[in-house]
């Protein structure tokens, strides 16, 4: 059967390897703005490509080139955002490519972790703010504050914390949650507008964080809506906002493993779960990523890690 692989002398980096079509095969090809990756074609003699949307990734057989058995086509991050690279032949379309165009990030971008302590684990490595459910949102802002004024705003903020629709259990924002206890919600836009300009992106490793409303996965919590949360805290602050609306599962960090680094010991999120939503500085959806989806608490890989 045809599929895509990762050509043979092509580094690892924004391939995302699924092995459901055969060995080897990609779902998901992740390339950053302004900038090249080559994807592989097997079995696709006779076959013709097209891109969704050539704006954002333009197909041109012209940059093909053929190793051993595999059509290799060098593709380029025209816009961001996401597309789909079709194949087929005459009239029907047999398959589909998953194209991301990641931002630019600036090369040494800083990483700055806040993690409330109610999600169970070890601390992960790396610059780590912890807080609890007494720690007031403005110490939070004030770091944020003071790590984007020394790195000039190259700077990426991960909250690692509990989550449901519209709320993160990370800090004591204005709002308390009536079973969750305190955390951030559409109440606290005000209090981020400190922040505007100091983040590149703001991502939030949390559950349920992007859905709107009450949902079953929320174990009779309340839910609010997240979708008008991610996008005005995106508005707020000018920064990319990414979130989930689907459960999300982590290592604890207490059997050998490390924030993005294995063999260690501290929290890491392993691979997005589910559907994951990135906000513009606009409040308009960049794109939409859709991440093979578990049930359990071991994910492998780095949820960012293949494509910031």
């Amino acid at each position: 059967m045809a599929h895509f692989v990762k050509p043979p002398d092509s580094p690892a980096l924004g391939y995302g390897i699924d092995n459901a079509l055969a060995p080897g095969s990609v779902w998901r090809l992740v390339i950053p703005a302004g900038g090249r990756r080559e994807i592989g074609l097997w079995g696709g003699d006779g076959l013709w490509l097209r891109s969704t949307e050539p704006g954002i990734v333009p197909f041109d057989d012209y940059n093909e080139r053929k190793v051993s058995d595999l059509r290799v086509f060098s593709l380029f991050g025209a816009a961001e955002g996401s597309c789909e690279l079709e194949v087929g032949r005459g009239s029907g379309k047999w398959f589909t490519l998953k194209l991301v165009v990641t931002p630019k990030v600036a090369a040494g971008q800083h990483i700055f972790i806040v993690r409330d302590v109610r999600l169970a684990g070890y601390k992960p490595l790396g610059d780590v703010l912890e807080v609890d459910r007494n720690t007031p949102l403005q110490w939070i802002i004030d770091n944020i504050k003071d790590r984007g004024a020394k790195y000039a705003g190259n700077l990426k903020v991960i909250f690692m914390a509990h989550g449901l629709p519209g709320f993160v259990q990370c800090g004591k924002g204005a709002f308390t949650h009536p079973t969750a206890g305190p955390g951030i919600t559409r109440t606290d836009l005000n209090t981020f507008k400190q922040i505007r300009g100091s983040a590149e992106q703001l991502s939030i490793y949390s559950c349920l964080v992007a859905r709107i409303g009450t949902c079953p996965e929320c174990n009779g919590h309340v839910g609010y809506d997240g979708n008008e949360l991610c996008f005005k805290l995106a508005q707020t602050t000018q920064s990319r906002v990414k979130a989930s609306i689907h459960l999300q599962y982590y290592y604890d960090g207490t059997k050998g493993w490390i924030f993005k680094r294995p063999n260690g010991t501290g929290i890491t999120f392993g691979q997005w779960n589910g559907t994951v939503f990135t906000w513009a500085p606009s409040g308009a959806i960049l794109y939409r990523e859709t991440f093979p989806y578990v049930e359990d608490s071991r994910p492998a890989g780095d949820p960012e890690g293949d494509t910031y």
